[in-house]
């Protein structure tokens, strides 16, 4: 009996222990750099308040720090840069400021009008190594390249600031010690979208893009190979703007993809909503005449009418909050990041103005992503690099 109360005193014990272990392991990660302590350098594209993902990138920035409880003055942005060289001399003021010429008017005394040109000197920009400088200055701990035109620069500069985590979109250089890659998987948000095309019935699908890129090219293929695994005999044809953003073309390939291709869906990867407001028009420009429609970017319901579906919307701050949580605890991996639907950063708006067969089938197909075989966007069945049911035009 003796012995059998040492056993439960000693089991007792170890139970004690255990459950101390597991409380000590519940606790939140040591911050080792303080919320106040926190400043984080941002370097936007030169057009990051238009359409491009910079734009999506700074709202998920803000979103962010926000949702961290830090100050505003904890983000330090700067959105025009030149020279994008790692030691580019610092030029003077006078050396690199812009100087333009405004008409001024004026009347003399005799009540004659006379036009002049005022010279007008536009303030420098600063240059890349001056920026990432002036961050280091302020005690940052983190500096954000939102744009691939930065991934050469990024890369030099990281060397020689080791102790700052730099973070490049779509970088090349995640080998550095000190430098993350990170994108957005949209593939997955046109893939969802390419199977709700499919349980609508659309059968002529018109699809308005940027830049014939590599990532467009896995957002066009994902959409065509959702529409494929529904078992979907719909073509999808493609009109590319060629540039980032071209209010024009956007509108006017969209209204093409009505007119002449008879498409009765149209689909995005521009930034802007004006293939939306095409749809809501309809072909003949009749807002009784509305097309199906899938945004990009963000709920786009206000801007597509009665045939509007959803959106593939992009939440940026679903990947930047950890990665900066992660700095504060020291607990970052180096590793490339690449977020989509089961990280928060891809996924769908709300579906509208679709019928129950669309919704339930989306659901599923959202509710069994993780354990969803994985889907290859890089399936190439034509000379042009795209899948069977899409064609450029």
């Amino acid at each position: 009996m003796k012995h059998f109360k040492q056993y439960i005193s000693l089991f007792l014990a170890a139970i004690c222990l255990l459950a101390m272990a597991a409380c000590t392991r519940a606790k939140d990660p040591v911050k080792v750099i303080s919320d106040d302590a926190l400043q984080i350098g941002v370097v936007y594209a030169d057009n990051a308040l238009s359409g491009r993902p910079s734009y999506f990138q700074r709202i998920g920035i803000e979103k962010a720090i926000e949702q961290m409880g830090l100050s505003e003055d904890q983000l330090h942005s700067e959105t025009e840069i030149t020279n994008l060289t790692e030691n580019s001399s610092k030029e003077s003021e006078t050396e690199r400021e812009t100087t333009s010429a405004e008409p001024e008017s004026f009347t003399d005394e005799k009540g004659k009008l006379h036009v002049k040109a005022v010279p007008i000197t536009q303030p420098a920009k600063p240059s890349a190594s001056e920026v990432v400088s002036d961050f280091a200055e302020k005690d940052c701990k983190v500096i954000i390249f939102t744009d691939e035109i930065y991934d050469s620069f990024s890369a030099k500069a990281s060397a020689n600031y080791p102790d700052i985590v730099f973070l490049q979109y779509r970088g090349t250089h995640s080998d550095l010690p000190n430098v993350i890659s990170y994108s957005e998987n949209a593939s997955e948000g046109f893939y969802l979208a390419g199977r709700v095309a499919a349980v609508q019935g659309a059968k002529q699908i018109g699809f308005t893009a940027c830049k014939d890129d590599r990532f467009t090219k896995e957002w066009i293929n994902a959409f065509g190979q959702g529409l494929k695994d529904a078992e979907s005999d719909a073509n999808v044809i493609v009109r590319f703007t060629g540039s980032d953003m071209d209010l024009f073309l956007e509108q006017a390939l969209a209204q093409q993809m009505l007119t002449e291709d008879h498409c009765d869906l149209l689909i995005q990867s521009v930034y802007s909503a004006l293939p939306m407001t095409v749809a809501a028009s309809g072909a003949d420009g009749k807002t009784d005449k509305n097309v199906a429609c899938i945004g990009f970017g963000y709920d786009m319901h206000s801007d597509g009418g009665a045939g509007y579906l959803c959106s593939v919307i992009l939440d940026f701050s679903a990947l930047f909050l950890p990665v900066l949580q992660a700095v504060q605890t020291d607990s970052l991996s180096f590793d490339p990041i690449t977020a989509g639907y089961v990280q928060g950063v891809v996924g769908l708006s709300a579906l509208q103005n679709a019928d129950a067969a669309a919704s339930d089938a989306l659901k599923d197909i959202e509710n069994n992503w993780v354990a969803h075989k994985k889907v290859d966007y890089s399936v190439i069945t034509q000379d042009n690099g795209y899948v069977s049911n899409i064609t450029v035009k």
